[in-house]
Formats: structure tokens, sequence, C-alpha cells
């Protein structure tokens, strides 16, 4: 799942991750911190921390205020959505899959 947001003034990104996953997405579980870094390709000087959890197996999604929808899709489907139609795709999403991939060593080509 991906969730995403800006860490408010005073708040340390280990506070903001997990707020943001609850506000867009109503999950609450342990998440690990995996990466930290500026994007090479990059439209803002931002600083990227992205963490890793897995939802509770009793989750549900339901509409909040910031996402009325998802879809479930595996890092394959993603890859090959961001491959065939990258217009669709937020320019920082593709930043930090791109990124993620590499440093998990999953196996899926991305153009770019």
């Amino acid at each position: 799942m991906a969730a995403g947001g800006h860490v408010s003034v005073g708040e340390d990104c280990r506070d903001a991750a997990p707020r943001e996953l609850k506000e867009e997405l109503g999950v609450v579980t342990k998440l690990k911190k995996v990466a930290a870094f500026i994007p090479k390709e990059t439209r803002h000087s931002h600083f990227w921390h992205v963490f890793e959890g897995i939802a509770p197996k009793d989750w549900v999604f339901r509409r909040t205020k910031e996402v009325w929808a998802i879809t479930i899709m595996t890092v394959e489907e993603i890859a090959e959505g961001m491959n065939q139609n990258p217009e669709a795709w937020t320019f920082g999403f593709q930043n930090v899959m791109r990124d993620y991939l590499k440093r998990k060593g999953v196996n899926v080509v991305l153009k770019n």
C-alpha cells in the first residue's frame, strides 16, 4: 500500500508516516523505515523517507477525507502500469517506487 504526505513543522518522519497512513487509508500498523534519499530526478528538493508495513488481515478500506477509492495491485502490475501509462502516476510515486524496488532487489523492469 502507498500513502504519502508532508512532515509538519516540529514533527519527526517516524511520527508522520503512521499518521499519514491512518489519515489516508485508515491503517494502523507497525512501520519499518527502509530508505531516506533525495531523488536523482526531482521537481522539488524534497527529502524522501520510505517506510513499509503490512496491513492487518482484518483491514477493510473505508473512504477517507483524502482517499475515496483504492486499487489493489501487485508490484508487477504497478510496474506494468508505470511503463504503459506513466502519466497516470505521480512523478513522486514513480521516483519512490524505482528507488524502493532497487533497494529491495525486486526483479521488475521499469522504463525511464
